[in-house]
């Protein structure tokens, strides 16, 4: 689309001098490209997990208005109908993404939950430098192709740590200690009704 091709040794190679040199690496990766496959999608995931760069993410290729990508998945009839700004967006720092077209291979929603599940069970922990359990990602990709979400949902462990860290920084910005003892009090109580 750039009519520009980066070999993937080269790139190996960069992220081998940048550490040689104590330079941090960030690593951002596209998925979504229109004639994008799941080999594709499985060496961006082998890369990631062999250069063991300090931060990765991945996003979702967005065909915005007037650029090359747009116009070709506009003649494919790629782009989602009627979207609007509210659908270009996508949160770096959550499983969060809207993917606004879809490919030759993937819709726009398996290209969300593709996101997703890169980023529950490899992102959110390789950018912590934490151990994650190893995953046949082509055979998990493939159970999200067939409408299996299971690996694009958080854990509960996951849920309550991220619960518990926003309720810790409310508690934080609360001056009175009666309204800190009540806070601490809701939160049990909305925790004994969920379980």
């Amino acid at each position: 689309l750039k009519n520009s091709y980066q070999k993937v040794e080269s790139n190996k190679k960069v992220v081998e001098l940048c550490k040689k040199v104590g330079m941090p690496i960030f690593g951002n990766f596209i998925i979504g490209a229109p004639d994008e496959d799941l080999n594709s999608i499985l060496d961006t995931i082998k890369f990631i997990e062999n250069t063991k760069m300090d931060v990765a993410d991945v996003f979702v290729a967005t065909p915005f208005p007037n650029s090359d990508l747009f116009k070709i998945c506009e003649e494919r009839g790629y782009i989602k109908d009627n979207i609007t700004w509210k659908d270009y967006t996508c949160d770096p720092k959550s499983d969060k993404t809207n993917a606004i077209s879809r490919t030759k291979y993937f819709t726009a929603d398996q290209l969300s939950n593709i996101r997703k599940y890169l980023y529950i069970n490899i992102l959110n922990y390789y950018n912590k430098n934490k151990p994650y359990k190893k995953l046949d990602h082509k055979k998990e990709i493939e159970n999200i192709l067939n409408g299996d979400l299971s690996k694009c949902k958080k854990p509960f462990s996951q849920k309550f740590v991220a619960s518990l860290n926003n309720w810790i920084i409310d508690l934080k910005k609360i001056k009175n200690p009666r309204k800190v003892k009540r806070k601490i009090l809701n939160i049990f109580y909305h925790l004994k009704l969920k379980s």
